[in-house]
């Protein structure tokens, strides 16, 4: 996505985070590194968001998938290549929350010009549409990278498993009631038309080559 903003197919507005596979202080330093190897969106001033919580106020479990700076330990090497450090991150506390963010921004602009894509846990989804019900019909897509269909055995030929265990994908798994709520959301409202998921076993049978 920064690089589609990056050659003018999609304006980037906001980073919403959310605590997936590292904390939630951890995924909100990341997106702030990452933007800054786009000069595009080091121009524009892109807004953060910082991670949501479950109802009961925790946060979702991490799974270190990508080692316990989220980036591979690499993160040292990208500031110094971006020539950022520590200090001139954003400080997290004072940054907006992420569900209110999301609410801000749909109310803010027309309906039906936002789209979101979520590619983590959907807990930011889900709080939003319990600060403003309604709110998330306000979008124009909302495209989930989440769940997953076969992995009770082989469909046509492939073998479908999750990625946490045999039946569950790692961004449902994380936060069930979260996604359980955006899903039915969208099954009894507007949002059922403009609502997207991209599954585990999709994006593990679709290889992209140059």
């Amino acid at each position: 996505m920064s690089g589609g903003h990056q050659r003018g197919l999609l304006e980037l507005i906001a980073i919403t985070t959310v605590a997936g596979n590292v904390d939630a202080r951890l995924v909100h330093r990341n997106a702030v590194i990452s933007t800054y190897f786009f000069p595009a969106l080091r121009s524009k001033g892109l807004t953060f968001g910082r991670s949501g919580t479950r109802d009961d106020g925790s946060e979702n479990e991490s799974d270190l998938f990508y080692g316990d700076d989220g980036l591979g330990g690499l993160t040292e090497h990208l500031l110094q290549a971006s020539n950022l450090s520590e200090a001139l991150l954003p400080e997290y506390k004072s940054t907006a929350s992420s569900p209110q963010l999301l609410v801000d921004l749909l109310l803010k602009h027309d309906m039906h010009s936002i789209t979101i894509v979520a590619i983590g846990p959907l807990t930011n989804l889900a709080q939003a549409e319990k600060i403003r019900p309604g709110i998330l019909s306000r979008a124009r897509e909302i495209v989930i990278m989440g769940g997953g269909f076969g992995f009770d055995g082989t469909e046509d030929g492939y073998n479908a498993r999750g990625n946490m265990n045999a039946l569950a994908e790692f961004n449902f798994w994380s936060d069930a009631e979260s996604a359980a709520a955006v899903m039915q959301t969208g099954a009894r409202s507007s949002l059922r038309s403009t609502l997207t998921l991209v599954p585990l076993d999709v994006t593990q049978q679709v290889c992209w080559t140059p």
